[in-house]
């Protein structure tokens, strides 16, 4: 017994000592820095598209994303790649999502009109929405003329004024006098491209508040909302952008059901915008 004891102790000790040299040869060699995983990572995908290594290189661009030390640009190249990658597995609209979110939050990356020209090709060949992608366009030569990227627009879409075409999709809301719920959906589909895409917050926004309201008339509660949400994320602070966010609320307590989502949305608004010309409004809604 004594001798097995002794036996088993060294072998413990041997076990001890290898495991420990093990060890101290591991951290002789320096963790690898994120970006440098990262480059590995997206050395592996250009050699094996599709392999593991993608998955793992999506969740490091989608913290980037929300890492504000990264310059605008290169976060802005993450969120086209995540679109790009979303479009390729077959998800044509998270790919639009991803792109409409990009467009809008960093107005001065390099290639915004690349990733506009992308959304307008989503809107033609996966969302059926040409009216979309035309009014994408007419925006794109306004805001780049003379941009290289453009020179890909479809032939077929005619060169015409944005406010033009604003007009003529309005008068399609409205034909003869009458309601179209139609009209007033395409309207709504289209704004939400030129609103992410449109750099001016006064302009932006009043497309985005008549987008919402129409949309509302239509019976698009959520397309709506949509409006009135991305309104207050990208102009924070600005007062339409606290129009967008009472008219949340009253939607959400008065068009779909949501009591307890829409006192909350008011009360935050109340919050946000004290002295707004709806505050008075809005604390009868809480009465």
């Amino acid at each position: 017994m004594k001798l097995y004891l002794s036996l088993l102790t060294s072998c413990c000790v041997v076990l001890i000592t290898l495991t420990s040299c093990e060890s101290d040869g591991r951290s002789d060699r320096p963790a690898k820095s994120r970006a440098e995983l990262i480059t590995d990572l997206e050395r592996r995908v250009a050699n094996e598209p599709g392999g593991v290594a993608l998955d793992s290189l999506l969740t490091y661009y989608q913290e980037d994303l929300r890492d504000t030390s990264l310059s605008n640009g290169l976060r802005f190249d993450r969120a086209r790649y995540l679109a790009e990658t979303a479009y390729a597995r077959g998800d044509a609209r998270a790919a639009y999502t991803q792109l409409l979110d990009a467009i809008g939050e960093y107005p001065k990356a390099p290639t915004r009109p690349q990733a506009a020209l992308m959304l307008a090709d989503i809107a033609i060949n996966k969302l059926d929405e040409p009216h979309t992608a035309e009014l994408i366009f007419a925006t794109l030569r306004e805001q780049y003329p003379g941009h290289p990227a453009l020179a890909s627009i479809p032939a077929a879409y005619d060169e015409i004024s944005v406010d033009a075409l604003q007009m003529q999709m309005q008068r399609e809301v409205y034909p003869a006098g009458a309601f179209d719920a139609q009209g007033a959906l395409r309207y709504g589909q289209a704004s939400l491209a030129y609103t992410a895409l449109e750099r001016d917050a006064d302009r932006a926004l009043k497309d985005h508040l008549a987008s919402g309201t129409i949309l509302e008339d239509a019976g698009r509660i959520s397309l709506a909302l949509d409006h009135y949400r991305r309104a207050q994320r990208r102009f924070a602070g600005h007062d339409k952008a606290g129009t967008a966010m009472f008219m949340e609320g009253f939607v959400l307590m008065e068009m779909s059901g949501d009591t307890v989502g829409g006192k909350a949305k008011i009360r935050e608004f109340l919050g946000s915008y004290p002295a707004h010309a709806l505050a008075k409004d809005a604390r009868r809604m809480l009465e």
